[in-house]
Protein backbone atom coordinates (compact mmCIF):
# COMPACT_ATOMS: atom_id res chain seq x y z
CA UNK A 1 0.00 0.00 0.00
CA UNK A 2 1.31 3.40 -0.81
CA UNK A 3 1.45 6.19 1.31
CA UNK A 4 -1.27 9.46 0.21
CA UNK A 5 -0.94 12.90 1.09
CA UNK A 6 -4.09 13.60 2.73
CA UNK A 7 -6.52 15.06 0.21
CA UNK A 8 -9.60 14.27 1.29
CA UNK A 9 -12.74 15.33 3.32
CA UNK A 10 -12.54 14.12 6.75
CA UNK A 11 -15.62 12.49 8.10
CA UNK A 12 -15.69 13.73 11.94
CA UNK A 13 -15.95 17.15 10.68
CA UNK A 14 -16.00 18.28 7.63
CA UNK A 15 -16.61 21.89 8.63
CA UNK A 16 -13.36 21.31 11.13
CA UNK A 17 -11.27 19.86 8.77
CA UNK A 18 -7.84 18.53 9.11
CA UNK A 19 -7.68 20.99 12.17
CA UNK A 20 -9.68 18.73 13.73
CA UNK A 21 -6.26 16.54 14.08
CA UNK A 22 -3.12 17.32 16.45
CA UNK A 23 -0.49 17.40 15.29
CA UNK A 24 -1.77 17.76 11.15
CA UNK A 25 -1.28 14.04 9.68
CA UNK A 26 0.88 14.21 6.53
CA UNK A 27 -0.51 10.86 5.39
CA UNK A 28 -3.66 8.76 5.77
CA UNK A 29 -4.51 5.20 6.13
CA UNK A 30 -8.26 4.16 5.60
CA UNK A 31 -9.27 1.16 6.81
CA UNK A 32 -12.33 0.96 6.51
CA UNK A 33 -14.63 -2.29 6.16
CA UNK A 34 -11.11 -4.05 6.89
CA UNK A 35 -11.33 -6.33 10.13
CA UNK A 36 -8.90 -7.79 12.30
CA UNK A 37 -6.09 -8.42 11.26
CA UNK A 38 -5.91 -6.44 8.27
CA UNK A 39 -5.97 -3.08 10.20
CA UNK A 40 -3.10 -3.64 11.99
CA UNK A 41 -0.90 -6.00 9.64
CA UNK A 42 -1.60 -2.75 7.01
CA UNK A 43 -0.82 -0.24 9.29
CA UNK A 44 2.48 -2.04 10.17
CA UNK A 45 3.20 -1.95 6.19
CA UNK A 46 2.50 1.42 6.24
CA UNK A 47 4.62 2.61 8.68
CA UNK A 48 7.92 1.06 7.10
CA UNK A 49 6.88 3.36 4.20
CA UNK A 50 7.32 6.68 6.45
CA UNK A 51 10.11 8.56 7.64
CA UNK A 52 10.83 9.39 10.97
CA UNK A 53 8.28 12.33 12.47
CA UNK A 54 6.10 12.04 9.35
CA UNK A 55 2.53 12.06 11.09
CA UNK A 56 -0.14 9.11 9.75
CA UNK A 57 -3.62 9.18 10.48
CA UNK A 58 -5.32 5.69 10.35
CA UNK A 59 -9.26 5.65 9.50
CA UNK A 60 -10.77 2.17 10.80
CA UNK A 61 -14.15 0.96 11.83
CA UNK A 62 -12.99 -2.26 13.37
CA UNK A 63 -13.22 -1.98 17.49
CA UNK A 64 -10.63 -4.39 18.01
CA UNK A 65 -8.35 -1.72 16.69
CA UNK A 66 -8.44 -0.06 20.07
CA UNK A 67 -7.15 -3.15 21.29
CA UNK A 68 -4.65 -3.70 18.52
CA UNK A 69 -3.14 0.03 17.71
CA UNK A 70 -2.35 1.19 20.95
CA UNK A 71 -0.05 -1.39 22.32
CA UNK A 72 1.44 -2.02 19.32
CA UNK A 73 2.37 1.78 18.66
CA UNK A 74 3.68 1.55 22.71
CA UNK A 75 5.95 -1.82 21.40
CA UNK A 76 7.62 -0.07 18.57
CA UNK A 77 7.89 3.39 20.22
CA UNK A 78 5.35 4.92 17.80
CA UNK A 79 3.88 7.97 19.58
CA UNK A 80 -0.27 7.95 19.42
CA UNK A 81 -1.21 11.47 19.94
CA UNK A 82 -4.97 11.08 19.47
CA UNK A 83 -7.52 8.33 19.44
CA UNK A 84 -11.03 9.55 19.00
CA UNK A 85 -14.24 7.55 18.20
CA UNK A 86 -16.96 9.03 16.34
CA UNK A 87 -20.16 7.38 14.81
CA UNK A 88 -18.70 3.95 14.56
CA UNK A 89 -15.10 4.91 13.21
CA UNK A 90 -11.54 5.13 14.79
CA UNK A 91 -9.57 7.56 14.50
CA UNK A 92 -5.86 7.50 15.21
CA UNK A 93 -3.24 10.34 14.97
CA UNK A 94 0.53 8.47 15.34
CA UNK A 95 3.84 10.42 15.56
CA UNK A 96 6.22 7.49 13.68
CA UNK A 97 9.15 6.98 15.61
Amino acid sequence: MHSKRVMFKWRISLDEGVEAFHPRPTHQLDVLGFYCPVPLRTLQQQIKNLASNDILLVIADDPETQHDIPPFLQRNGHTLHQMIQHQGEFYYVIEVA
